[in-house]
């Protein structure tokens, strides 16, 4: 099932809910935005993947691609990934805000190490060492955006691409591999971008201004 609805043809929030209990997350999350009379778009995957997307044994969170390659085929230049169990506490504006001003939206977590969340193999592919990424972050996938008019995040956003469509979003031997995560934070990082702290990025722990909650918390 896909749930559309229409309003912006440049802002939009995409989503993609899959095994239980995350499309019903999906749908609650979609219905809730909807009613609320936002001025962006929606498009929510409920018990279906995007087009393309190999399924989540198979490319774990790979489907997040799929969503932002709909999103471009489709022209929107301000595009918002959040996970099925995301819902808004109040409007995602600022967020927008930061995507049309910097290209991207990701939120660091200060607590996490992105090289000890980082298959091995994975720093070759960037041509890095594990060490040149010691003082590198983790950063969260729960909520994504991009802005198609910039060439630099554009970049990374291929490269992002390029990683899952080669494998690496799987985690492989590695078990503190995290997926799309680590393959993202590396692509921000050694280009000298880094995500937003969590404090001043509307994160549900963040300490004023908190602009999304999520289900499982």
């Amino acid at each position: 099932m896909i749930l559309d609805h229409q309003v912006s043809k440049t802002h939009v929030v995409i989503s993609c809910g899959t095994n239980a209990p995350y499309p019903e997350w999906a749908k609650k999350s979609f219905f809730k935005h909807r009613d609320e009379h936002l001025n962006y778009s929606f498009r929510t995957w409920v018990d279906e993947y995007p087009k393309g997307s190999r399924s989540h044994d198979q490319s774990p969170y790979g489907f997040k691609v799929f969503a932002f390659n709909w999103a471009l085929s489709e022209g929107y230049t301000h595009i918002l990934w959040i996970d099925s169990a995301i819902s808004f506490v109040s409007n995602p504006q600022p967020i927008f805000d930061f995507i049309n001003n910097e290209g991207f939206f990701c939120v660091a977590d200060s607590t996490g190490n992105l090289k000890r969340a980082c298959r091995h193999d994975l720093f070759a592919y960037h041509n890095l060492t594990p060490d040149q990424t010691e003082d590198w972050h983790f950063m969260g996938g729960s909520v994504i955006g991009f802005n198609s008019h910039s060439p630099k995040l554009m970049e990374v956003f291929h490269e992002w691409s390029a990683q899952e469509r080669d494998g690496y979003f799987h985690s492989a031997s590695w078990p503190n591999h995290r997926w799309d995560e680590t393959c993202l934070g590396l692509s921000l990082y050694k280009r000298g971008i880094a995500p937003i702290p969590l404090d001043i990025s509307g994160h549900p722990f963040a300490k004023t201004n908190r602009i999304w909650t999520s289900y499982k918390l």
